[in-house]
């Protein structure tokens, strides 16, 4: 996977690559890279959580970037603050902007933020393709489809 990745770099240093750090095996596998758009494809588990301290800290309502919770936005710990992702199988075309982390365990993962517990159990956990994209692509408003 290293030499892959490495070809990779140099090929297309310019993909929304960049924006994933991949520190072992256990994250997702980079399933596709579109050079003429660059958007890199992978496979990724995908839960949910909400603003209660049970699923996030003393401080629910703000996430680890320090903003205010909102629709779209998703913890994950494998890719920089502030990457647009699509989840295309399961959300269309909307946009979610990472801003937020996950407990170390779960660093596997993409946990979308729902606004009550109820929504996020009734999400569960999902296995899908995830699209990330370039960084100009990043909006002002979490959720919003450019």
């Amino acid at each position: 996977m290293f030499l892959a990745l490495l070809v990779l770099s140099h090929l297309a240093p310019s993909l929304a690559l960049s924006n994933l750090t991949l520190k072992n095996a256990d994250n997702p596998r980079i399933e596709k890279i579109e050079p003429e758009n660059n958007i890199v494809t992978i496979t990724a588990t995908i839960t949910a959580y909400s603003s209660t301290p049970e699923q996030t800290d003393e401080t629910p309502f703000i996430t680890a970037s320090g903003e205010t919770v909102a629709d779209g936005i998703v913890a994950c710990n494998f890719l920089k603050f502030n990457t647009t992702i699509k989840l295309p199988e399961l959300f269309g075309d909307k946009i979610f902007i990472v801003k937020d982390r996950m407990a170390k365990k779960n660093s596997h993962k993409i946990d979308i933020w729902f606004p009550t517990t109820k929504a996020a159990l009734n999400f569960g956990i999902k296995k899908t393709q995830v699209e990330i994209l370039p960084n100009q692509l990043i909006s002002e408003q979490p959720g919003a489809k450019i």
